[in-house]
């Protein structure tokens, strides 16, 4: 199965500056298999109890996309990615509602020879609070790799990304991937998954056979970054924001006939990190948050 999604995110050098979230399995918000799948999802993400500063969050996502080019190994695909994520803080510096956020990607991969493949992802879209403008909230992503293929099971590859963060200009960064089928059952890879849709993640499928191929189980761990635009109306109010999550997580999914497929979600994110910055760029909050769970589901179909 190819499938192309992946929406870049930039990580500070103290975080190694590295996108595990690029294997032969991904791309930018963009997502295509030979067929055109969509997925809704929502998540719920709990307060913590720490006794310092909590949010909770409700988030709301959809995806999809289409195959333009299928040719001998190459594609070319164009995805969609919306989201919706809704904050309660209680106790933070951060102080936020509603966030929106759209993008639209263009992925393609050609076969070099029988051992590289070459990929090229781009994607524009935006990322505001409700009552910011949303022109302000436009960035962009572009990632060119190669893939290598050591076997028929295992294919590893580098790259290089670029991206633009709201208020903050360019970033460059290093891209890892990996996808080694293990076994018929077992499969370790990085990029997206049923509850890391973005930023550096590394997971664990385990597809039992005794099942009937539909089950999937998944462990994994991820880090991901989001900026987006505030509503700045008030004198002297923050113009963006950013959220940094690490998360642990693992998840059943069952694939029905038809196409159609269900996802339910477990996890913790033991790293949350909320800033704020002014026009220029400049701090003007930062605060570690403790630990919270999260539960969702998910639900999946190819047309």
């Amino acid at each position: 199965m190819l499938v192309y999604d992946c929406e870049i995110m930039i990580f500070e050098m103290k975080y190694f500056w590295v996108l595990m979230g690029m294997s032969v399995l991904c791309c930018l918000p963009c997502e295509a298999q030979k067929k055109s799948p969509l997925q809704a999802s929502y998540m719920h993400q709990f307060g913590g109890d720490d006794g310092g500063g909590s949010v909770t969050v409700d988030r709301w996502s959809m995806r999809g996309g289409v195959p333009l080019i299928l040719d001998d190994g190459n594609l070319l695909a164009l995805g969609f990615r919306y989201s919706m994520s809704d904050y309660d803080f209680d106790g933070t510096l951060a102080e936020w509602g509603r966030v929106n956020r759209g993008m639209l990607g263009l992925a393609s991969r050609w076969r070099v020879n029988d051992e590289w493949l070459w990929g090229n992802y781009g994607a524009v879209g935006f990322a505001a609070e409700e009552g910011a403008r949303v022109e302000d909230g436009i960035s962009f992503s572009f990632v060119s790799m190669g893939e290598y293929r050591f076997s028929d099971r295992l294919m590893m590859g580098p790259g290089v990304g670029v991206s633009g963060k709201i208020d903050r200009g360019m970033s460059i960064f290093p891209v890892i991937a990996i996808k080694w089928d293990i076994s018929d059952e077992w499969m370790l890879a990085s990029g997206p998954s049923e509850v890391a849709e973005t930023g550096a993640n590394l997971y664990l499928d385990y597809r039992p056979r005794v099942l009937g191929d539909r089950w999937v189980f998944s462990v994994g761990g991820s880090f991901g970054s989001q900026s987006f635009k505030l509503d700045a109306s008030h004198s002297g109010a923050p113009e963006s924001g950013e959220e940094k999550l690490g998360t642990a997580y693992a998840a059943a999914s069952y694939q029905l006939e038809r196409g159609l497929k269900f996802s339910l979600v477990s996890g913790y994110h033991f790293y949350q990190s909320y800033e704020t910055y002014a026009g220029d760029g400049g701090v003007m909050s930062e605060e570690d948050l403790g630990g919270s769970m999260f539960v969702g589901v998910s639900v999946g179909v190819d047309f």
